[in-house]
């Protein structure tokens, strides 16, 4: 047996033992079909071809086959919730933070043991396991029970894209550092017909129903001008203060009167920034591949995303990928086997070589073939210092602050005006669905 036979065994027996521990401490015995399995079922809205490669080692590994259907991340709740209804849902999911958070009581948590627990906070980086690791309320207890809802696979920080050609035709030498600087530089890239008609935009930002990531950038402002990560954008009077200033300065980009670069009209950045007519965009370390593929001849860099002038501890956000078994499922034991050799060493590595993605693992930042990819530097940085604020409801959360967007760039609605509804939107959802 080879060093890597071993390690996938030794995690076998260790993921096995915790599973089995789950389903008799819970009490329950629908699961069956024991440790062992000849297939499992996976459904994600991760790339088969990423993945591909990893379930084909698994199962020369184990002979164990991995049956993975990648669904589209529009349809993909729909999709589930219709399968596991007619008891012919998947075992587990590959996903992100936000729908595994927001189903969370339909996936199982292998241990709640506090030992194991802490190893699993020691092995991956701060924000796993302030994301994953959840608390349990239980007034019998002294403390609340912490449990672990999804193995981390992978990283994937919110960086900054800038267009080189056109920064080198103003010319700018760099891309900013801090927001300051990202204004005076969006300012000058800037292009308007006479007419006032945006022909090259500086930056997108500003709107929500033409950026994709509204949510994400509008969360990461707020976390850098000192909202706690325990919190929510809407719990707290302390939170809804910095929420107003990153609001503003948000749709400030959409405002003829102060840094105008961007409008509903408008395609979405990725396809604007691929076409060469935006100088700078926030997005997802992972999408520089498609962004290539979309036209191989742009010349851009990538960069951490900007930070406050005047801070001394930079603070960035990202997504996580994970992966997550479902309660109901008649292989559960064999599932979280799997999913702790997916979320292990070897494969953790795979997947971030493979991919401009930051592996979830602290031991994995050491790693010579992961330390020797060109983005090292930044995604080390944003992985370590990644926050991510309290979402209880993704979903709903998500709708409230799109229409928060809209209305103050659509002039419908004042700052405060916004916040104090989405605020009330918010908490009428919360007391609908008190679980």
């Amino acid at each position: 047996m080879n060093r890597f036979q071993i390690i996938v065994t030794i995690a076998s027996i260790f993921a096995a033992i915790a599973a089995l521990g789950f389903f008799a401490l819970s009490g329950n015995n629908s699961g069956g079909g024991g440790v062992s399995a000849t297939s499992l079922k996976i459904w994600g809205t991760e790339s088969t071809t990423a993945l591909r490669p990893l379930f084909e080692k698994y199962e020369r590994l184990t002979k164990t086959s991995i049956e993975y259907k990648e669904l589209n991340s529009s349809t993909f709740n729909s999709e589930i919730i219709e399968a596991l209804a007619s008891s012919d849902g998947p075992d587990a999911v590959i996903t992100d933070i936000d729908w595994i958070r927001e189903n969370k009581n339909k996936l199982a948590s292998p241990v709640t043991q506090a030992n194991m627990i802490a190893v699993f906070k020691d092995t991956y980086v701060d924000f796993v396991g302030s994301s994953l690791v959840l608390k349990k309320i239980d007034k019998t207890k002294e403390k609340p029970e912490e449990y672990i809802i999804s193995y981390p696979l992978w990283i994937d920080p919110i960086v900054l894209y800038w267009n080189k050609d056109i920064f080198n035709a103003e010319p700018i030498a760099l891309p900013p550092n801090d927001w300051d600087e990202f204004i005076k530089i969006s300012n000058k890239l800037r292009r308007t017909d006479a007419g006032g008609f945006i022909e090259r935009a500086g930056a997108a930002l500003g709107r929500a129903k033409n950026i994709p990531l509204h949510k994400k950038i509008l969360s990461l402002l707020t976390l850098q001008r000192g909202a706690n990560q325990q919190t929510s954008l809407f719990n707290s009077n302390e939170t809804k203060k910095h929420l107003e200033s990153s609001l503003r300065f948000y749709t400030d980009f959409v405002n003829p009167d102060r840094y105008y670069t961007w409008n509903a009209s408008l395609p979405e950045p990725r396809d604007y920034f691929a076409a060469g007519k935006l100088g700078m965009m926030l997005d997802y370390m992972s999408a520089s591949e498609s962004i290539s593929k979309k036209n191989s001849h742009l010349s851009f860099g990538v960069v951490r995303a900007p930070q406050p002038s005047a801070s001394e501890i930079p603070i960035h956000t990202a997504n996580i990928i994970g992966i997550s078994v479902f309660k109901v499922s008649k292989k559960a034991p064999a599932a979280f086997v799997f999913a702790t050799w997916l979320s292990g060493i070897d494969a953790g590595r795979d997947l971030a070589v493979s991919q401009n993605v930051a592996p979830a693992r602290r031991d994995l930042l050491r790693d010579k073939l992961i330390v020797a990819k060109p983005f090292f530097q930044i995604i080390k940085e944003e992985s370590l210092n990644a926050r991510y604020l309290q979402d209880t409801y993704p979903s709903a959360s998500a709708e409230i602050i799109f229409d928060m967007i809209e209305n103050v760039a659509d002039g419908q609605q004042t700052i405060t005006e916004a916040i104090n509804e989405a605020v009330r939107k918010m908490d009428r959802f919360e007391a609908a669905n008190k679980q």
